[in-house]
């Protein structure tokens, strides 16, 4: 059946949308309420059910009339189209799903696969659609990694496939026309396409296969869409200069040289293409080619957008990472020289920021795939090169934040082009080892700042790259649980894996003033919410921590309730808290640090020893790098708990250095490159920034009734409780809920003790009130993090209740 444009439906001759209330009723809560429930009838094909439903006090029913009398609408016509569109499409795709996809055999296990015909680029697209056995197809297709766009995005492109036309996203109709051959077919994989998105089980069943999907292709084509009109993609520079790419033998009958085109190959090769580059700089003014690097138009033609070719040359050059020659001849000092336009510059994350790049799918299809390839229109280059300039620049980070001047947004630019690809090529390599290492909850934490459209995927995506179960049957996609009972048996499963609630930690809050989904306990991860990359070490050097000194605690959790039982240790409660350390600017992390100072002094007024011992000048500057400091930034060792060690007496003079650096960058009295050596950077003020930077981002700092001072959630406020659970590296903050009644005893044992465990089970009978409390966040406590309270006379254990 051929799908409608949504123009040919709306408005049909006559009809109007009329209210049954008086006209001062409705509102836009109203109208968007019932917009939502429209949307999701449609989804669930009960469309009618909704558009005919009894009159109801929060929601007057809206009737339908051929009538051309003037009626007051009780939505906007805006609103009545995007129903009608969302409506249309519905119908559509399921009269077409219905006709269009057979079921696919599970034994052998079969896949879908594109056949596109060959054409010229204006020609309409045409394909089939063929099933295949996975070992049949293998090494025979290319798979297709691209977005589909947002979720309320209607796909609007149509192609013939089978003889029917088919609607596609502007995305893929883009991806399959660049990639189309002029005179032979291609087999591709593209899930769109491939997998009935409309039937669960098979959606269930082919997320299942999709690790041996990628794994069996020949290559994968990371498809970022096509450039801006205004994007310089560096073919008009390859038209000016006559230079030419030799194509070898083994690919030609004969040697021939062909007009080169702007595809990196990870070999020598290259070189023509940033050579090129160099002698258009060389040609042209250092001012014009200056602004030019740095993602601006040229001061002579204003029309002249981003320069994505020379982002690419330049990443060439971190790739090759010895002479640096394009970035020697700017009279830059190697890779560090761009930091000091990072404020505004635009280049490096000029590919990073497409919108391909916060998929969590790409993680599979890069890991998993033989050779991955990055296409940006006519723009070609090999994962390699990416893979090797984010290397090259982790080893040289820590001077390369500080030995320009400390403005942060120049080395946020490469930390996160950095981090993001070396998460990506560890697992791949760890892949290709053999060794898969990693577990699931690693994998999360890794990957919690990449989106998906479908929020169960944050999960769901990520269970073909690891083998490393811990002894338990593996996960499974399962598409028929809502997205809160699959985060809350994700973390559930976390814990039984783990024999341990250090699972449990980690910021529960999300940023840019996302919510965390209705209906999971305080204690479950949204992993659908993203968080800034610096929470991804901080929880992973968590692990150097002691707070239960390896005592093992009874858990358990009940599923109706959603309740989960933790041996634990009361400490203490919050009376002060300070600002939240944004870590944007050196000036305001500067400006906070010195107002939680003043918190401390007043303190230590009343207070002149800490209560651990030792001072509270001592205590502050521990706290302030939770009391670590990374060791190495050797990629190969990067995620490993041999990484960081606790900071040592030694460390308060790297601190006391750090500090003063800190106010002379923040009021810019001097030449900073003069002041410090470049030892004093290497060697501790740039341990120290980093250190602080990764224990107080985003962070809040607090102080006890006890005295006791420390770094917890952004949501910490007075009156929240800490406590040590038995069975985790670090404290928590709780905060008192409502009772919960229980009225059946149907608990599950999630970890068992290894000592005192089990002692209160025997009051858990039928119907009765538990006091349960919310979880606010793990926290660090100085004095708390090495089992102190463990060894305290009053440590009495209790069951906590967390809801």
């Amino acid at each position: 059946m051929r799908a409608l444009p949504v123009h040919a439906l709306w408005p049909p001759p006559g009809l109007l949308v009329q209210a049954a209330i008086p006209p001062a009723l409705p509102d836009a809560a109203q109208s968007d309420l019932f917009e939502q429930q429209i949307a999701q009838a449609a989804d669930d094909g009960k469309a009618k059910d909704v558009l005919t439903a009894a009159p109801t006090r929060d929601r007057p029913a809206p009737k339908i009339s051929m009538s051309t009398e003037q009626h007051t609408p009780v939505f906007p016509i805006t609103m009545a189209r995007r129903i009608i569109s969302k409506l249309t499409h519905v119908f559509n795709k399921k009269s077409d799903d219905h006709d269009f996809y057979t079921p696919l055999p599970t034994d052998p296990p079969t896949i879908r696969l594109l056949r596109l015909l060959p054409g010229r680029q204006e020609d309409d697209i045409n394909a089939q659609l063929q099933s295949y056995s996975i070992a049949k197809a293998q090494n025979r297709y290319i798979t297709i990694s691209y977005t589909w766009g947002h979720g309320e995005v209607v796909p609007n492109r149509l192609i013939r496939c089978n003889d029917k036309s088919i609607s596609i996203s502007e995305n893929l109709f883009t991806a399959l026309r660049t990639l189309r051959q002029y005179d032979h077919p291609i087999l591709l994989w593209a899930d769109a396409l491939c997998i009935n998105q409309e039937d669960i089980l098979e959606r269930t069943q082919q997320v299942g296969l999709m690790g041996e999907i990628y794994r069996n292709s020949k290559e994968t084509m990371i498809w970022l869409g096509e450039p801006a009109a205004n994007e310089d993609v560096g073919t008009d520079l390859l038209r000016r200069y006559p230079v030419q790419r030799q194509i070898s033998a083994s690919t030609s009958s004969r040697s021939r040289k062909l007009p080169l085109e702007p595809i990196w190959t990870g070999d020598t090769d290259d070189d023509e293409l940033r050579n090129v580059y160099l002698l258009d700089f060389k040609r042209s003014s250092a001012s014009n080619m200056n602004t030019k690097l740095m993602g601006h138009p040229r001061v002579d033609d204003d029309s002249t957008g981003p320069d994505v070719f020379g982002a690419l040359c330049l990443l060439q050059d971190y790739a090759e990472g010895t002479s640096y020659p394009l970035l020697n001849a700017l009279n830059l000092e190697k890779t560090f020289a761009l930091h000091e336009h990072g404020v505004t510059s635009d280049w490096h994350g000029l590919v990073l920021a497409r919108a391909h790049w916060q998929r969590v799918w790409i993680i599979q299809e890069t890991v998993l795939s033989r050779k991955a390839t990055i296409r940006y229109g006519v723009l070609s280059a090999p994962w390699s090169m990416f893979a090797k300039a984010a290397t090259n620049h982790i080893k040289q980070r820590h001077t390369l934040c500080l030995d320009l001047g400390g403005t942060l947004q120049g080395q946020d630019i490469l930390d996160r082009f950095s981090d993001f690809v070396l998460r990506i090529e560890d697992i791949r390599l760890q892949y290709l080892a053999r060794s898969h290492s990693g577990t699931i909850l690693q994998l999360l934490w890794r990957f919690r700042p990449l989106q998906a459209t479908e929020k169960r995927d944050k999960v769901f995506a990520l269970l073909g790259l690891t083998t490393n179960w811990q002894d338990l049957p593996p996960l499974l996609p399962d598409y028929i649980s809502d997205t809160a009972a699959t985060f809350t048996s994700t973390t559930v499963s976390n814990i039984q894996r783990a024999g341990s609630l250090s699972v449990l930690a980690g910021d529960l809050e999300a940023v840019l003033n996302r919510k965390r989904l209705n209906g999971i306990p305080s204690w479950v991860m949204d992993w659908s919410l993203p968080c800034l990359p610096v929470e991804i070490e901080r929880v992973n050097s968590l692990c150097i921590y002691k707070a239960s000194a390896s005592r093992i605690g009874t858990v358990r959790f009940h599923p109706i309730n959603q309740l989960l039982d933790v041996e634990a240790v009361y400490v203490d409660s919050v009376t002060t808290v300070g600002e939240i350390s944004r870590h944007t600017q050196i000036s305001d992390t500067c400006a906070v640090i010195k107002s939680w100072n003043l918190l401390t002094k007043l303190l230590e007024q009343s207070n002149h020893t800490y209560p651990s011992g030792g001072t509270y000048e001592n205590a502050f500057w521990r706290t302030l790098i939770g009391d670590v400091v990374r060791t190495s930034t050797d990629p190969d060792t990067y995620w490993e708990q041999e990484s960081y060690r606790r900071a040592i007496p030694e460390d308060y003079d790297a601190f006391r250095a750090w500090s003063m650096w800190s106010r002379c960058i923040s009021r810019d009295t001097f030449s900073r490159s003069a002041a410090f050596s470049k030892r004093d950077l290497d060697e501790g003020i740039s341990a120290i920034h980093h250190a602080l930077k990764n224990a107080t981002t985003s962070r809040r700092f607090f102080l006890t009734s006890s005295g006791y001072m420390g770094l917890g959630p952004k949501t910490t406020t007075e009156g929240d409780s800490i406590y040590v659970f038995k069975g985790s590296n670090v404290p928590f903050m709780v905060r008192k809920g409502l009772p919960v009644s229980i009225y059946d005893d149907n608990w599950t044992i999630l970890v068992s003790g290894s000592e005192d465990g089990g002692k209160d089970l025997a009051r858990h009978t039928a119907s009765h009130s538990l006091d349960a409390f919310q979880m606010v966040g793990d926290c660090f406590m100085y004095g708390a993090m090495d089992g102190e309270v463990f060894e305290q006379p009053r440590a009495d254990i209790c069951n906590l209740y967390l809801s």
